[in-house]
């Protein structure tokens, strides 16, 4: 089953670390005795970065941590993501196919790199590589006391890199009107929780999954209640991550950041066909709206504090 575009929303901002963050990278084609657990590099701009799936994956993670749900173990260890194929964060961050009813994404999630002026702060660094730092560890053997030198490279704190996700509403093809028809959306016992039942007529034999998305996609152009759902779950996720970490050694003090959303944008479908830039995403649930706000509070001292810590850029630099 095929979907239309009704509209493209995008969440732009900031992040922050407050404390140094390790993504980790290749060590292909580096002198691996001069530096162990290299950061990931973009690979022409020779610069470190967040890539989106770190990302998009952190926030899977923890918004399925808060739900409760979590997937069979992959290969006899830990959990795989939940695959319940109704389950709302199953259908946002999309699901491999099985016996045909694999869900594709509603969100991407954009690789963040530095901003224009952490990327020249991070490049008067003189360090192993450019623009991070190399931390001095030791690994003590619980047994013997015996220590082990190592060192890390990591981004720094005081580091911003912009941030962006693309949320997909999806609308009904012309053609598919027809499935949609045979399913009758009707309200819930709860405010905003929509079943799913079927006409005298019996709809095409589709997956459970793929038939609540049908009923997303109408529920989308009447009233864009299925966007706002998404959006609180995005939304979520940015703010568990400030109470979290990004990247590996979060237990040893790593990868502490600051998010700041700096604006919701959209583009419909009649945007992109009259060629019309994206705008301001107007009219917000109020709870969403809340959410951005109490995102870009949490922690604002702390990002404050660190970017008044840093020298001072000189023009022209």
């Amino acid at each position: 089953m095929t979907w239309g575009m009704l509209e493209k929303v995008f969440v732009r901002g900031t992040i922050t670390t407050l404390t140094g963050l390790r993504v980790g990278g290749s060590e292909q084609g580096l002198d691996a005795a001069a530096l162990e657990n290299l950061v990931a590099r973009h690979a022409l701009l020779d610069e470190p970065y967040i890539p989106g799936s770190s990302l998009r994956g952190k926030m899977r993670c923890l918004l399925e941590r808060l739900q409760g749900i979590a997937g069979p173990p992959v290969d006899g260890v830990g959990f795989g993501p939940a695959d319940d194929p109704v389950h709302p964060l199953v259908q946002l961050f999309g699901m491999m196919s099985k016996d045909g009813a694999g869900m594709p994404s509603r969100v991407m999630v954009r690789d963040a790199l530095l901003t224009a002026e952490s990327r020249k702060r991070l490049g008067r660094l003189r360090g192993v590589l450019p623009m991070t730092e190399t931390k001095a560890e030791a690994l003590i053997d619980r047994v013997t006391a015996a220590a082990t030198a190592r060192t890390v490279e990591r981004l720094p704190a005081g580091a911003e890199l912009r941030f962006e996700l693309v949320l997909d509403v999806r609308a009904l093809p012309e053609r598919q009107v027809a499935v949609a028809s045979d399913v009758v959306v009707t309200e819930g016992a709860t405010a905003g929780d929509p079943t799913v039942t079927t006409s005298a007529v019996p709809a095409p034999a589709l997956p459970a999954a793929w038939l609540l998305e049908v009923q997303r996609a109408s529920r989308n152009e009447e009233n864009g209640w299925g966007r706002d759902e998404d959006l609180r779950w995005l939304l979520t996720g940015l703010d568990l991550i400030q109470d979290d970490v990004i990247g590996g050694h979060g237990s040893r003090g790593y990868g502490r950041v600051k998010i700041r959303v700096d604006g919701v944008t959209h583009r419909t479908r009649d945007d992109y066909l009259q060629g019309r830039p994206e705008r301001a995403l107007e009219g917000l649930a109020g709870d969403l709206s809340g959410r951005v706000q109490s995102i870009n509070e949490r922690g604002e001292r702390e990002r404050q504090e660190i970017l008044a810590s840093l020298p001072a850029i000189e023009a022209g630099r």
